[in-house]
């Protein structure tokens, strides 16, 4: 069997998609299975380590379509570089429709992760034959906001959603969600967060101040950075005791900038906080083996009633405690003061608590890192997931 993974992103450039993308082929291949990832193009920036337009990315085939060798933001002017960029994605798109052509006996599975509703729906009726998987790791247009997002949404339940024979969804919620827009005709797996770790586990640092680790975005919308912060600021002053909040990213890039400044203000905690910048793989690793805590801080709303973060199987592979606000797939698998401290969503005082907890009874702290990661190794291994996304996929060609 051979499955093709059409991804909408660039492979090389370690972002939460290209991750679970990277897992999902990792865990096929293991299985059994031949995988090749197909993008539609990508440019090269100065920070990244040189790649070519096809061939292996940690032992899975990948191909770009369209290349560039060199990122033209970093080398023309805005109008060249934008004429340059708009031109290779729409050329991009073109090779697609050359590839299935030129291909399409070399494939029984066409899995597809996140294209627009116009494109999806151009490549699955050029893969009428073929065995036509969606990946479902959000609610549709999640990010889009009034008569808009019902109208793309309505359009992809209608147009697109019938023409996949399959889907793999993310969190209960999703499974349920696609189960009632297709009417039970189409196969369903719900396939949870995976993580492939980099190297079997090693065992954990001890620094000499305990430190909380932050990998996500620097945004409260999406990671309530901001009220994470404030969190950390009052249980600091009310314990008085030395911990350090260690985030990953620029905080010039944060669009939610001042409102952070302010709170590190407010609270005192400017030798408290550190921010990493941009850290490579090897360092965002030895900084999650001495972390002790990390926090998960989510609104409940539709995108998080829906979704599964990605982050929490990296932080628990880690052996990092997590402390995360109830809400969506989180309860599902996590149990609080076992291997998670729960509080509820918006609840500051009870963020504030669990914070004091972690950091007052260590060995409660340490025992619920053990547990997290036991529980990462049992249900969001790449390889165990991807023995049964293998034999679903096995089960759908002979069905077809």
């Amino acid at each position: 069997m051979k499955v093709i993974i059409l991804f909408s992103e660039s492979l090389h450039y370690g972002l939460a998609a290209a991750s679970r993308v990277m897992a999902y082929a990792k865990g096929l291949q293991e299985s059994g299975a031949e995988v090749e990832i197909v993008m539609p193009y990508t440019f090269v920036k100065k920070n990244i380590t040189p790649f070519e337009q096809d061939g292996q990315f940690n032992g899975v085939n990948y191909k770009y379509l369209s290349f560039t060798n060199y990122n033209p933001f970093e080398k023309y002017p805005k109008g060249i570089s934008h004429a340059i960029a708009i031109s290779k994605t729409y050329l991009s798109y073109i090779l697609y429709f050359i590839y299935f052509l030129t291909n399409k006996s070399n494939y029984q599975v066409l899995f597809i992760y996140k294209f627009s509703s116009f494109l999806t729906y151009l490549f699955l009726k050029f893969n009428a034959n073929k065995v036509k998987v969606s990946e479902l790791c959000e609610i549709p247009y999640h990010d889009q906001f009034g008569e808009k997002k019902l109208k793309n949404r309505r359009i992809r339940e209608k147009y697109v959603f019938p023409l996949f024979d399959s889907f793999v969804a993310i969190s209960e919620n999703l499974r349920i969600y696609i189960t009632e827009k297709t009417g039970n005709k189409a196969a369903i797996i719900k396939v949870p967060i995976l993580y492939q770790p980099a190297q079997p586990f090693i065992t954990k640092t001890i620094p000499p101040i305990p430190f909380f680790i932050h990998s996500g975005s620097l945004s409260e919308s999406k990671d309530g950075i901001v009220c994470m912060l404030a969190a950390f600021g009052k249980a600091k002053n009310e314990l008085n005791i030395p911990f350090h909040f260690n985030i990953t990213g620029y905080l010039e890039n944060s669009p939610d900038k001042n409102n952070i400044l302010a709170v590190i203000e407010k609270y005192r905690i400017q030798d408290s906080v550190f921010f990493k910048g941009f850290v490579s793989k090897a360092e965002l690793l030895s900084l999650q083996l001495g972390a002790s805590l990390a926090i998960i801080n989510k609104a409940d709303n539709e995108m998080n009633h829906y979704n599964f973060p990605t982050k929490l199987s990296e932080y628990l592979t880690n052996q990092i405690a997590v402390i995360a606000s109830e809400v969506g797939e989180l309860k599902n698998y996590l149990t609080n003061n076992e291997n998670v401290y729960f509080y509820k969503p918006n609840d500051m005082d009870g963020l504030v608590n669990c914070i004091k907890d972690a950091m007052t009874n260590i060995q409660k702290r340490e025992q619920i890192a053990i547990n997290g990661r036991k529980l990462a190794e049992e249900s969001f291994s790449h390889t165990i997931q991807g023995k049964r996304l293998n034999i679903f996929f096995e089960n759908l060609i002979t069905k077809k």
